[in-house]
């Protein structure tokens, strides 16, 4: 995730205000109120360690993982 704040994050054309978070062994778990689109919604995001590799599920999408830039 790019380009936010302590409370805030962006990804792809999604902004985002981060609502909660708390972590359950290697995930963090965060709510977060997003705007894209001109639409808004409350979206469930999880960040989870899976070996060396980090995982985003956003909303129920296809989990993706995220690599280090080089």
């Amino acid at each position: 995730m790019a380009d936010g704040t302590p409370l805030s994050l962006r990804w792809r054309e999604a902004a985002c205000a981060i609502r909660t978070s708390y972590r359950v062994k290697d995930a963090w778990h965060i709510g977060a109120r997003c705007w894209a689109d001109g639409a808004t919604g409350n979206v469930p995001i999880k960040l989870e360690m899976r070996g060396e590799r980090l995982m985003l599920d956003w909303a129920g999408a296809p989990a993706e993982e995220l690599r280090r830039c080089p």
